[in-house]
């Protein structure tokens, strides 16, 4: 059981999920009743699991006069339900990238629009201050490592807002994971192969910053942010939690 909570909390399901998931399986077609049983969740709780696993086709109702209740789809579903989400990430990933190069093409939004380019050691300390005076209490970032300096901007930033909550992906976990100094990290590894640049996502800004951290953007354009955070959620599912 250990082992298979494991394996299936690898493809994004949260453990209570997976619980319910199993139970269902062991049942067949069954009631709300005995799945909350056999999974040790309470009856609401384990609506709402049902409610969330239905829509990612792991789950089905059906309604008949004789026999009626819930059952768990076989195992063969989750590979086709991974293969589209594979192929939804791809296309995320494709449009994504396509945006960043443009960026780093020089690409530049009118003025009405929401793309600031910064270049050179000044115009970086400008857009670091954009970092850390954000009204920001999560920030998602994509990155390679977990870079001293990037610390040391968190550290601003949670010294403005009191405490903040950093989800992180990088090929290595940060120093402290745990919460430390009004810090709490939630890491998982990048799974992108080569990271272009360092993005941090904010709710109402997203800052990109080149490799070598002489050139970086400032995206507040409301449609490119929802697609960055769109794509840094997809990432975030399909990780390794750590």
């Amino acid at each position: 059981m250990d082992t298979l909570l494991y394996e299936l909390k690898k493809l994004g399901l949260r453990e209570k999920e997976v619980r319910m998931y199993l139970a269902g399986l062991e049942l067949g077609l069954t009631s709300i009743r005995e799945l909350a049983e056999r999974a040790g969740v309470t009856r609401p709780t384990a609506y709402q699991i049902i409610s969330a696993l239905k829509k990612r086709g792991l789950f089905v109702e059906t309604k008949e006069a004789k026999r009626s209740g819930f059952a768990a789809q076989p195992p063969e579903t989750i590979l086709g339900i991974l293969r589209t989400e594979e192929r939804a990430l791809a296309e995320r990933e494709r449009e994504f990238l396509r945006i960043i190069g443009l960026l780093e093409s020089r690409y530049a939004l009118n003025q009405n629009g929401g793309a600031r380019r910064y270049h050179g050691e000044e115009a970086m300390k400008a857009l670091k201050e954009r970092v850390v005076t954000a009204p920001a209490k999560t920030v998602s970032i994509i990155a390679s490592n977990h870079s001293k300096e990037r610390r040391r901007w968190l550290k601003e930033l949670r010294s403005r807002m009191g405490s903040i909550v950093v989800r992180e992906l990088s090929y290595h976990p940060p120093v402290k994971k745990s919460e430390q100094n009004g810090i709490r990290y939630e890491w998982k590894e990048n799974p992108i192969k080569k990271n272009l640049s360092e993005l941090w996502i904010m709710p109402d800004r997203v800052i990109v910053i080149a490799e070598k951290r002489e050139e970086g953007y400032l995206l507040e354009n409301p449609v490119l942010i929802s697609l960055v955070a769109a794509f840094f959620e997809a990432l975030w599912h399909r990780s390794r939690l750590k």
